[in-house]
């Protein structure tokens, strides 16, 4: 493991750990050997459910509407099962159905992921607004990361993966390779902006995923449960993050639009992004451009 000092063009900088290819936010101590291992040589059940996505891309919105789904419960999660650094460590003690969820390449992911009969939920978001919530995660956040610095300064770090848990692009063509070349395993693929269009329908379609009989009711409160007003006011929804905040806010949900980007990016700022975007995405199928 190694510290890496990373500097915006405007002199704010903040450091990562990196292990083995993958940076990790520095926040926790958390023995990263360990994690990665004991992630990767996760002994799999057939009723696991693995929550797969790029950072602030909506992993707590599907977590909480993936277990409420499986148990019934209309309490907020207060932990999570994670592959990152301050996540849940004793995976085997967890009582099925698991729920974890990461940010890790498919690469990282459990071995034996492929010879079981467990589920994967991929969900992905516009990487625009992925970058103005992940900006202002990591602000929120500043006393844990160290990071001062503009938005104008963060986005060059965040569109050349300088950010925990790597590039954008990389994440996001190597999962939809995944999707592509291995068919026989269970993934379903939501999108962020499908799911504020129509939430109900979502819930409906993972409920149809997990197997979850169907239930109208359940389907109606998990949607007044999981809609962001109710999820950001409430006094335990991403409890795990209040004490890493200068207000003692969670910085897990901030308003969860589809396009507050344009409130964020200056005319200049959109056409250098559109430009690298272009070319990094030109051989992908997967469809940003109606959100970008």
């Amino acid at each position: 493991m190694e510290t890496v000092k990373i500097t915006d063009k405007d002199g704010a900088s903040f450091n990562m750990y990196r292990y083995e290819g993958i940076l990790f936010p520095t926040y926790s101590k958390t023995d990263l050997k360990t994690r990665v291992g004991t992630f990767k040589n996760l002994q799999i059940r057939d009723d696991d459910v693995f929550i797969a996505s790029y950072p602030k891309s909506g992993k707590h919105w599907i977590y909480e509407i993936t277990n409420t789904l499986l148990t019934g419960t209309m309490e907020y999660m207060t932990s999570y099962a994670t592959s990152g650094p301050s996540g849940e460590t004793t995976f085997q003690d967890m009582k099925s159905p698991r729920i974890i969820a990461s940010h890790f390449l498919f690469k990282d992911f459990p071995t034996e992921l492929g010879s079981k009969k467990c589920r994967v939920i991929y969900i992905t978001r516009n990487m625009k607004d992925s970058a103005v919530s992940f900006y202002s995660h990591m602000r929120k956040m500043e006393d844990s990361w160290g990071y001062s610095g503009t938005f104008d300064g963060f986005l060059p770090l965040f569109t050349s993966g300088q950010v925990p848990y790597g590039s954008w692009f990389e994440h996001t063509r190597l999962w939809e390779a995944v999707l592509q070349e291995h068919p026989n395993l269970s993934i379903l693929h939501l999108e962020y902006e499908d799911m504020k269009r129509d939430l109900l329908g979502n819930v409906r379609n993972t409920a149809k995923f997990l197997g979850v009989e169907e239930n109208e009711e359940l389907f109606e409160k998990i949607v007044e449960k999981c809609d962001f007003q109710k999820m950001r006011s409430s006094c335990t929804f991403g409890a795990p993050w209040k004490s890493f905040t200068k207000d003692n806010t969670s910085p897990i949900c901030r308003k969860g639009q589809v396009g507050d980007w344009k409130n964020w990016f200056t005319v200049a700022q959109n056409e250098t992004f559109d430009e690298i975007y272009n070319k990094e995405m030109k051989d992908s199928t997967l469809n940003f451009q109606s959100t970008l």
